[in-house]
């Protein structure tokens, strides 16, 4: 099963994590492929994490979904989000849930886009 899918929904861009994503396997470039693209992509950019079939993610995964979310929001040229994060997940990510904002499900991660505060400040929901 592919550890990375990416589907649109309703305008925004889901990218779908399943199982480990670890290190020195080809989940990781493909996960960095994507960050990059979406970087140098246009403007108005929204991105929801979809974390429901994901129970490990390795450091350099979750540095690359920060700098995503970091350097779209800095840029003014969008914002990513996390949904479905798992009880394991949310001790792997740490402060990194505050820094990105979680929400219960892939559909009101999408709803939240249509906010007015969405684009600056992240909305942690708790799961």
């Amino acid at each position: 099963m592919d550890k990375i899918r990416v589907i649109e929904k309703n305008g925004v861009t889901v990218l779908i994590l399943t199982g480990a994503v670890a290190e020195g396997q080809t989940a990781i470039a493909r996960l960095d492929s994507f960050v990059q693209g979406l970087l140098a992509g246009g403007e108005n950019i929204k991105v929801v994490v979809d974390l429901s079939g994901a129970y490990h993610l390795t450091y350099i995964a979750r540095g690359l979904l920060l700098f995503c979310a970091l350097s779209l929001r800095e840029r003014g040229r969008g914002n990513l989000k996390l949904a479905e994060v798992s009880g394991t997940l949310r001790t792997e990510l740490g402060d990194m849930i505050n820094l990105i904002g979680t929400y219960p499900t892939v559909d009101e991660a999408i709803v939240a886009f249509a906010s007015p505060s969405s684009p600056t400040t992240p909305a942690t929901k708790s799961a």
